[in-house]
């Protein structure tokens, strides 16, 4: 059976109002899709099937579980949707999704790096800059490239490059 009262309250209610990354043992803390679980009456799971997986997200290095929860609640509504929505709805809203990540986080995110990498700021400012202004595949691509160039120039092994990416993006 499905809760009656909206994913936020039961979240605080059931899990003390936070959302941690992993895996975990039932009724203690929970994970998003394990408590979207839980809350839809289905078996104690981090499973997706049938729905967006937002694992990655949910997993990521956030800078606290506060932080992590504020922004994974309110996907909570989009997920428990997701099933329901045309394939049209949802390649308009991932399409959404992914240009507000070009324009808003690819931004500070180049920046930073930009900062670490003096002698690449030049091209990493200027691949920002166009993130913000086209939010487009082909600007993401301009910075990917950017990111990988001055990664070279560092001389930084690639995992120590994410590590730093990852950093930069906290």
């Amino acid at each position: 059976m499905t809760a009656t009262v909206p994913f936020e309250e039961f979240v605080k209610t059931r899990f003390g109002g936070k959302l941690y990354r992993g895996s975990h043992s039932p009724n203690g803390k929970a994970c998003l899709h394990e408590a979207l679980n839980v809350y839809q009456g289905k078996d104690w799971s981090d499973d997706t099937t049938g729905t967006l997986d937002l694992r990655p997200l949910n997993d990521a290095p956030w800078s606290s579980d506060e932080v992590r929860t504020a922004a994974l609640l309110p996907l909570g509504a989009i997920i428990l949707g997701w099933p329901s929505w045309s394939q049209a709805k949802q390649q308009a809203w991932a399409k959404t999704v992914a240009e507000g990540v070009i324009r808003r986080i690819l931004p500070p995110t180049l920046r930073a790096l930009a900062d670490r990498v003096p002698s690449a700021a030049p091209d990493l400012v200027a691949a920002a800059l166009r993130c913000e202004t086209e939010g487009t595949a082909s600007a993401a691509s301009a910075a990917r490239s950017a990111a990988s160039a001055s990664a070279a120039e560092a001389d930084v092994p690639l995992q120590e490059f994410c590590r730093i990416l990852i950093e930069a993006a906290s």
